[in-house]
């Protein structure tokens, strides 16, 4: 899914791999709608800001962007 994978930091209690955060939105067919992965722990959605994203995006039909090829 193209996660970036850590090591933990020495004196932490992370585990000794571990991936960061990544968010994924699938569209009930199984196709990609949107992707978002981080390479640090922090700047994760709002839970309420994300569902509300959801919600616009599926009252006005909001297409999938970064399509052109």
């Amino acid at each position: 899914m193209g996660l970036y994978i850590s090591s933990a930091r020495e004196g932490s209690d992370e585990p000794e791999v571990f991936s960061e955060p990544g968010l994924f939105l699938v569209r009930p067919d199984g196709t990609l709608y949107m992707a978002q992965v981080q390479s640090a722990p922090f700047t994760r959605p709002d839970i309420d800001d994300l569902i509300a994203g959801i919600e616009y995006a599926l009252e006005q039909d909001y297409p999938a962007r970064g399509t052109r090829t």
